[in-house]
């Protein structure tokens, strides 16, 4: 029996799709999770489900039961859905539990990231007692962000031939005092981090000259992603690629990094399985980036050898074929389990 495919976004009805069209709504970036779905299909034998790539938590799926698939994608928060237990599997990034990751300094983050916990704890509880359910704990399983924008081979060159030593091509939303309540006067992570990254790339410009440091701020998110084009090509020449956090301590430009061979300098990132030993440099201000990344550049040999370990990391662990392996294992024990609580016959490999 063939599969279907949902995608369900915020501002329309759920959109039915084909695998073959990566991109079937304009406002969903799920080109990595279709083509790890195409992998189950055709290497693991994916077959008889439902799949819903869901941007939320909050967004209602078209249709609920065990043969259905939820993928949500786009859930900064951490939050729980309400449908946990009356769907076959959870599928999530960011996380099935608020992430603190308790810092001494700067100290305006640290009490904003305080802060920013303590709202998503408050939008977590409505549903999270949910997974004090042991077997609402065995459907979940946690994703990789992937990318909003894909390389492609030929965007691979040689680091040491690369013009920018480092590069940032996004957005720096400028709430602090504009808007109302707490956060529209103190600001938030995302706006201290950035800004704390773009006066530490403006050091570095003093020192290793403008021509190497690349900037280019946009208005918003969705602003940069229209830049598509030039921001693949700006990472392709990019040696270091600077991944401070946004509104979740997670970010796409860590793996788009990866992916396109450059050097990770990001904040802080939470302790999940697929970040264990992964070939970054998590600091705790920005302002040690400074000295960081000007020691890279003057190493030719280092950064030849740190661009073949973000390359492999990518490869071996975060990528499409790698993560396909690590849900079809998790499916595959899904199915096992059910088989011993009703006693029936030796299950398919995710089927």
């Amino acid at each position: 029996m063939p599969n279907r495919y949902f995608v369900c976004t915020p501002y329309s009805p759920p959109v039915e799709f084909d695998l073959a069209n990566e991109r079937p709504v304009h406002d969903a970036d799920i080109v990595y999770f279709v083509r790890i779905f195409r992998l189950l299909e055709e290497k693991y034998g994916l077959e008889g489900r439902t799949v819903c790539f869901v941007w939320g938590s909050q967004i209602p799926l078209p249709v609920l039961g065990q043969h259905v698939i939820a993928v949500i994608y786009g859930d900064e928060h951490c939050r729980v859905p309400g449908y946990i237990g009356k769907v076959g599997a959870v599928l999530k990034c960011h996380g099935f539990y608020p992430n603190y990751l308790p810092r001494l300094r700067p100290t305006r983050t640290a009490f904003l990231e305080g802060l920013e916990w303590c709202r998503n704890l408050l939008l977590w509880l409505p549903n999270g007692w949910r997974l004090l359910q042991r077997r609402n704990r065995r459907v979940c399983h946690l994703l990789p962000l992937g990318y909003g924008v894909p390389a492609t081979e030929s965007t691979v060159t040689d680091i040491t031939t690369r013009p920018y030593v480092t590069s940032f091509l996004g957005s720096i939303k400028q709430t602090a005092g504009k808007g109302r309540g707490l956060r529209g006067w103190l600001g938030t992570p995302k706006l201290v981090c950035r800004l704390a990254m773009i006066e530490a790339l403006r050091t570095l410009e003093t020192r290793l000259g403008k021509e190497r440091i690349l900037l280019d701020i946009t208005p918003g998110f969705q602003e940069s992603r229209e830049r598509q084009a030039r921001y693949l090509a700006t990472m392709a020449d990019t040696q270091i690629c600077v991944a401070p956090r946004g509104t979740a301590h997670e970010t796409l430009r860590v793996y788009e990094g990866l992916q396109h061979g450059s050097i990770i300098v990001c904040d802080r990132l939470p302790s999940h399985p697929f970040y264990r030993g992964a070939p970054l440099f998590q600091i705790a201000a920005w302002p040690d980036a400074v000295d960081l990344i000007e020691d890279l550049a003057a190493d030719p040999e280092r950064l030849k050898a740190m661009q073949q370990a973000s390359l492999a990391y990518w490869r071996d662990v975060l990528s499409e074929a790698a993560t396909a392996a690590r849900i079809a294992d998790f499916l595959d024990g899904l199915s096992r389990r059910t088989v011993v609580r009703t006693g029936g016959s030796q299950p398919r490999t995710v089927a």
